[in-house]
């Protein structure tokens, strides 16, 4: 069994200064006879008893807390059952459990030696001690939009400095400031600027670079939670009268959270002239409003009910680049309708020219040609599966007969069996789109859009298909990307920040409006994995929720740090599929999560020379600064090469022992035996 010699290193240590002890124990190792000792060798533990390889030493400390007496015991754990001359402790001495339990190393089975760190320099002295004190930032930030962090630097000390300090994300420096802090104590407050250009949840971190001598290096950063939302789009949805095809709408938009819906009803009814709230001018639409709106949509209600320079108002505003849809109904597409204002140039079918007709028959939502390869009608990317999800639509019940189409429409869907009595004998326009001046206009001419929701839910499946066609629709009228950048799962955690132990609560949220190829919903599973700050990934168990399309988790971090969480929907093979093919992602989504340290290895960053000679005092070994060259080569050559030999008493009481009592009865047992035998008894 080859002999070894066992040291770990323990505390708050950085790399820096555990690269700089290690420089110290060679050089000093090479003025001994230990070098020329083939049977010997070495072996690094962390604070936590875990191997180290002394070639790739960690970049910053990871402990929360330093616990020497618990860090002794993990030595001589992982060294039991091999020769052992002796331990080396490398450390700062600042234990922060607060227990004095270093009497028991009386007691402990091998020798031990301690190297502690150098006092602070004159250089320390002269800088005194830089940090970040305090992180201002939203928590919540709109992307493309300028995000103010303000920042709290503190000085205690020393000559005057200037120094960059940085917002970082992942390594990326996103933000940098130069800063002077005067000569002496001083406090500061910098505001940086910085503008995500990408939505999700996020942890910055803002740092500031530590000058040559500063005495204590781990508070020159702090860490911050942001969560950028995207720019949402815009809606206004105006309806004359409360029916089903308003509130359903209402409802699902404003569940969507790439859109800000705002509505309007009318409360008086149109045939009660006493109605105060009855007709409504340029107090609702006007250029000003019209100038932070995206999408405008129309219901149900008789032209007057705006004024005509609302409608010129609109006709421009689309023209420039606005999206304006038309909600078909009894009033708007009538005589009294829009065909008889300004919106009548932008609407993709000309006026009927006869009385208002009105088909009550149920009927299928039939794409044509051009519906098929519509922006707004893409679903999976397969034409022959997005065609199977809009035959299995319930069946709609009213659709306004309108005239032909105009030249530049696109009629995406029609009435199926109604060639011999529409217009241009192609059938009644369903749904059709048009193109005016830079801005998007659509047309439903049905009003009962609203029962592929409500059927949909009462059969107890999600109304996936209600929610992505309008969700679509208002994207593309927005002229928004609607084919990308639109996950089909979001991850969140209940806070943007946790103390150490503090329960993380997770939430994945399956958005509806997001059709995936191949999902079955009674074979996919969410799978949920944590990536902690030191790299070391762990899955947990994701729990779906009562609430449809939800899943929840949670979790407990033991470490203070910057998390990330990654959410994958997992399908085991849809309809079809090789059954010997395992499981596959369908989506994935990741966030990130920020947990606050232990501050008690912060709080007082000196090193302990005391504690460090009282382990090597009861440890029987020998203690060295490791900036003291001799003191280290005469604690290397203390150590022996042969394995040493440790006698320890134990006092034992016998007489009462239950091993001597059964021992007693078996020998008068045989005594009592043996005199029978032999007739003597």
């Amino acid at each position: 069994m080859p002999r070894g010699i066992s040291s770990f290193a323990a505390g708050s240590a950085l790399s820096s200064i555990v690269e700089e002890m290690g420089e110290a124990l060679v050089r000093a190792s090479y003025s001994t006879n230990i070098k020329e000792r083939r049977d010997c060798s070495t072996a690094l533990f962390d604070i936590e008893g875990r191997t180290l390889d002394p070639a790739s030493l960690p970049a910053e400390a990871h402990a929360e807390s330093t616990d020497l007496m618990r860090a002794l015991r993990a030595a001589a754990a992982q060294t039991r059952g091999r020769h052992v001359s002796d331990v080396i402790v490398l450390s700062d001495g600042r234990d922060t459990t607060g227990a004095d339990a270093f009497l028991s190393l009386t007691d402990y089975p091998l020798f031990i030696s301690t190297v502690g760190f150098a006092q602070p320099s004159a250089d320390a002295a002269r800088v005194g001690d830089i940090a970040v004190r305090n992180v201002e930032a939203p928590q919540r930030a709109m992307v493309h939009n300028e995000v103010p962090v303000a920042v709290m630097l503190s000085k205690d000390g020393g000559d005057a400095v200037e120094l960059p300090v940085s917002i970082e994300r992942a390594g990326q420096v996103v933000q940098t400031q130069t800063i002077s802090l005067g000569s002496g104590m001083a406090r500061q407050m910098v505001t940086l600027s910085m503008t995500p250009g990408t939505p999700g949840d996020f942890v910055y971190t803002v740092r500031i670079a530590p000058p040559a001598g500063d005495r204590n290096v781990t508070n020159n950063q702090a860490m911050f939670k942001l969560r950028v939302d995207r720019d949402p789009i815009r809606v206004l949805l105006v309806e004359g009268v409360l029916r089903s095809e308003f509130t359903f709408l209402r409802e699902r938009l404003g569940n969507d959270p790439d859109i800000d819906l705002v509505t309007y009803v009318r409360q008086g009814h149109p045939q009660q002239a006493t109605s105060a709230d009855l007709f409504i001018g340029s107090e609702l639409i006007n250029d000003e409003r019209l100038e932070q709106l995206d999408v405008v949509m129309l219901g149900d209600f008789e032209a007057r009910m705006l004024d005509e320079t609302v409608y010129e108002a609109l006709r421009t505003w689309v023209e420039q680049g606005g999206g304006l849809m038309v909600l078909g109904g009894y009033q708007n597409l009538s005589a009294e309708g829009f065909g008889t204002t300004a919106l009548a140039e932008l609407l993709p079918v000309e006026p009927t020219g006869g009385p208002f007709e009105q088909i009550e028959q149920p009927f299928a939502f039939e794409l044509t040609a051009e519906g098929r390869t519509h922006p707004a009608m893409f679903l999976t990317g397969n034409v022959a599966e997005d065609a199977k999800l809009w035959a299995d639509l319930p069946l709609l019940r009213g659709v306004v007969a309108t005239g032909r189409p105009k030249p530049a429409a696109q009629v995406l869907a029609r009435l199926p069996g109604s060639e011999a009595h529409a217009a241009d004998g192609e059938g009644y326009v369903v749904l059709a789109t048009q193109p005016y001046g830079k801005g998007h206009v659509g047309l439903m001419a049905a009003d009962t859009t609203w029962r592929w929701s409500r059927i949909a839910r009462l059969t107890g499946r999600p109304d996936t298909m209600y929610v992505r066609f309008w969700s679509q629709m208002v994207r593309w009228l927005a002229k928004r990307d609607i084919n990308n950048d639109r996950p089909a799962i979001a991850v969140s955690t209940d806070a943007p920040s946790y103390e150490r132990g503090q329960p993380v609560r997770i939430r994945v949220r399956r958005n509806p409006a997001v059709v995936l190829p191949g999902e079955n919903p009674d074979t996919v599973s969410m799978v949920v994995s944590i990536t902690a700050p030191d790299g070391s990934t762990q899955q947990v168990a994701a729990r779906r929720d009562v609430e449809a399309n939800q899943w929840s988790a949670v979790v407990h971090p033991d470490r203070g740090g910057r998390f990330e969480i990654a959410a994958r929907l997992v399908s085991a093979g849809a309809e079809g599929d090789d059954a010997e093919a395992g499981p596959r992602d369908l989506a994935s989504q990741r966030t990130e999560f920020l947990v606050v340290g232990n501050a008690l290895e912060t709080e007082n960053p000196d090193p302990d020379p005391g504690l460090m000679r009282r382990i090597a005092y009861d440890g029987g070994g020998l203690f060295a600064q490791i900036d003291d060259a001799r003191a280290l080569t005469q604690l290397l050559e203390n150590i022996d090469a042969k394995p040493r030999t440790v006698v320890r008493t134990r006092a034992a009481t016998l007489w009462n022992h239950p091993a001597l009592f059964i021992l007693f009865v078996v020998c008068v047992s045989l005594e009592w035996l043996i005199r029978r035998r032999h007739e003597l008894v």
